[in-house]
């Protein structure tokens, strides 16, 4: 079982690539292989970490390779909303430059945890929040919904980047709380929702 200590950095490089496929398939216009491959992406962030906390196999390069899976899914997420925009010919709600302002600033508050981590525990890193699994699955079908509705909806963008930006600052105050640092934490919400379930059982 020794080849089980490499299954976890596997599933994240190869997280790094299908991030990038999915932007090949939105360009090419195959919405539902799109979706197909996104089912992967989501598989390969469940399990890399399961395995290596199951198999106690964690390391500070997994934590980086996880880390950069997660920013790869989401650059690839917000490139094929673009790529499909261009490819399906989709008429935008608002002009464009709000449509940039938004995942600019949106973009920014992303790099505001990283500083705080580095800030308080000296290394350059980011949380698994419950929150971001929350809104990771409906952020990338919006390349289908968005085809579906024939446009790129302004508002329903924002809401996603607001969403996003809340989940940051759920992080930095998490960062700033905690005594050791543990990138699995839950935060706020999370620990809230375990705390429900466990009373429920």
């Amino acid at each position: 079982m020794k080849f089980i200590k490499y299954v976890p950095n596997t599933l994240s490089i190869l997280r790094i690539f299908l991030a990038t496929f999915m932007c090949v398939l939105a360009w090419l216009g195959h919405t539902w292989w799109f979706v197909a491959v996104f089912f992967m992406v989501g598989a390969t962030d469940f399990w890399d970490g399961i395995i290596a906390r199951k198999f106690n196999v964690e390391s500070k390069l997994g934590s980086q390779l996880d880390l950069m899976g997660d920013a790869a899914m989401l650059i690839g997420g917000v490139a094929s909303i673009v790529l499909a925009w261009i490819n399906y010919h989709l008429v935008l709600s608002h002009n464009w430059y709000w449509f940039a302002v938004a995942i600019a600033a949106t973009a920014a508050t992303c790099a505001i945890p990283v500083f705080v981590c580095r800030a308080r525990f000296g290394m350059w890193n980011k949380l698994h929040l419950f929150t971001y699994r929350l809104i990771g699955f409906p952020l990338f079908l919006l390349v289908p919904l968005f085809i579906w509705l024939g446009q790129v909806n302004f508002w329903i963008v924002f809401a996603f980047c607001i969403i996003i930006a809340l989940g940051q600052a759920e992080e930095v105050a998490t960062l700033l709380t905690m005594k050791e640092f543990n990138i699995s934490h839950n935060g706020v919400i999370g620990k809230y929702i375990a705390r429900k379930e466990f009373r429920g059982k």
